[in-house]
């Protein structure tokens, strides 16, 4: 979390050392290592909390949380509060199996309910109740879900967790008595022929839209280097086929709708609030629809004069290309880069425009990509390495480096290139690739660090005027204008989130 609040932050500040303004520039004399550092004013927008979404058709829907009720009228682009929310009429049951129990009708005449310990049906209303699927897991441990849709039921039993995952099974049904399971992970060795398919080290919320279509949110906390991955798995086809793609949020998701295999929602809830994404491709790419946002780029920014320059990443979508021609003030969408991978929101320098048309950019999944219209369109260039890049910068139309994920012993591959990506040679990599590419360029470099550099550092942005911005291993922001000559410390804003 702090680590995605200090990349947003530090490529929106290394776009201002190419002229932005500031709240106070560096120092022009020499440094004073007890003065106090600038503190950086950036507001997080805080938005109500939010834990239920549903959708009655494509255009209507509402979301609650304590205290609050939101309801939209036309697919989610706006949201109004409301004194209740409306979901569809349905005949309470006339009982429950179980204190907790939660209940869907697969027809007018069949009723489900789940406890943490099984599946009930009945026929009468809800008169009598018979078992039709026992928990696989013991009862101190077990929880249950379900979901009707369109005669047919999903239901999600999770078990015991431990070494960063939960045990859970997957079960469909299409007659309200047979249950067959579709995916499992981390389930005891006693449990006989099940799928070798899991959800994800954790499972989450789910949807059914119908007997053959289901989507299902699933967590990694060891993933995405140490910073966690949520991801969606989905079927439309009862369970034969699966396809599973990344979700570029930080927090996790508390509630998930869909009304087909392509139009869903997702709530997110963070310290910021809670937001809303949509997808209109079963969950390949989401977009915020609610609070409403000016567009700001999330992932990089790369700027190419004082007014003009490039971003990249909007929360819910790591490859949206932005231009901004006043500076920073206001962004516009130009373009989708392809891909969903884990690249997505690692650290790194993703994007480089060393001239006004030229730029280069490292995808959601870590493919090299080059432009020459503005970023209107983009082709991918060869890579020098097999291994998925993750950093790019180019100093000059012609000269630029660009840096692998780890390689081996966890060092990260580094390669120049001198004939604008043509060809690509292994380089020095210490001060990472935007230190590489002015050392290839043959531009001096500072013979200074900042102070607490001693761990190492990595070079955020740099210009030939000699304004540079970088961070230490300790998480620390410094600026030079002057080649290194003189330091100044910027302070994280304590309320910089991106959830």
């Amino acid at each position: 979390m702090r680590r995605m609040a200090m990349l947003v932050i530090a490529f929106v500040v290394a776009g201002c050392a190419s002229g932005q303004q500031t709240q106070a520039p560096p120092p022009s004399g020499p440094p004073d290592r007890k003065t106090e550092p600038v503190q950086m004013q950036v507001k997080a927008a805080k938005g109500p909390t939010l834990n239920e979404i549903r959708f009655s058709d494509p255009q209507h829907g509402w979301a609650k949380g304590p205290g609050i009720s939101l309801t939209t009228p036309d697919g989610g682009e706006t949201w109004s509060p409301a004194s209740s929310v409306g979901a569809e009429v349905v005949h309470e049951p006339a009982t429950l199996p179980g204190p907790g129990a939660s209940w869907c009708a697969v027809t007018p005449e069949t009723l489900l309910a789940v406890t943490d310990t099984a599946v009930m049906r009945s026929v009468d209303e809800g008169k009598s109740w018979e078992q039709v699927l026992a928990s696989p897991f013991s009862s101190g441990q077990s929880r249950g879900s379900l979901r009707c849709r369109a005669g047919g039921a999903w239901v999600l039993f999770t078990g015991g967790a431990g070494m960063s995952k939960q045990a859970h099974v997957v079960y469909r049904s299409t007659d309200a008595g047979y249950f067959e399971p579709m995916l499992s992970g981390f389930t005891p060795m006693s449990l006989k022929d099940m799928p070798t398919q899991a959800i994800d080290a954790y499972p989450g919320p789910f949807a059914a839209v119908a007997a053959d279509t289901a989507f299902f949110i699933g967590y990694c906390a060891p993933c995405g280097n140490g910073g966690g991955t949520t991801s969606i798995t989905r079927t439309a086809d009862g369970g034969r086929t699966w396809e599973k793609d990344q979700i570029p949020v930080v927090h996790k998701v508390s509630d998930i709708a869909f009304v087909d295999a392509h139009t869903g929602w997702i709530i997110t809830a963070g310290t910021g609030g809670s937001r809303i994404l949509a997808t209109a491709d079963g969950g390949k790419t989401w977009r915020v629809q609610y609070p409403k946002e000016a567009l700001l780029p999330a992932r990089a920014v790369a700027m190419v004069t004082e007014r003009n320059g490039y971003g990249m990443g909007l929360p819910g979508n790591a490859g949206a290309v932005l231009t901004t021609v006043d500076g920073g003030r206001t962004w516009q969408q130009v373009a989708q880069l392809e891909g969903t991978g884990m690249m997505g929101w690692q650290h790194g320098v993703k994007l480089s425009f060393p001239a006004q048309a030229e730029g280069w950019a490292i995808s959601p999944d870590g493919r090299l990509l080059h432009t020459s219209d503005e970023g209107r369109h983009w082709e991918e260039r060869k890579s020098p390495t097999t291994i998925v890049l993750s950093a790019v910068f180019f100093a000059s139309t012609t000269t630029g480096c660009v840096m692998a994920e780890g390689g081996n012993g966890g060092v990260q591959p580094m390669f120049s290139s001198t004939d604008g990506g043509n060809t690509w040679q292994p380089a020095q990599g210490g001060g990472g690739v935007v230190a590489c590419a002015w050392r290839v360029a043959g531009q001096e470099w500072p013979g200074t660090p900042p102070p607490g550099a001693d761990g190492g550092w990595t070079v955020l942005d740099a210009r030939s005027s000699g304004a540079l911005w970088g961070t230490t291993a300790t998480g620390e922001l410094w600026a030079t204008r002057d080649r290194g000559k003189s330091w100044q410390r910027y302070i994280w804003p304590a309320n910089a989130t991106y959830e």
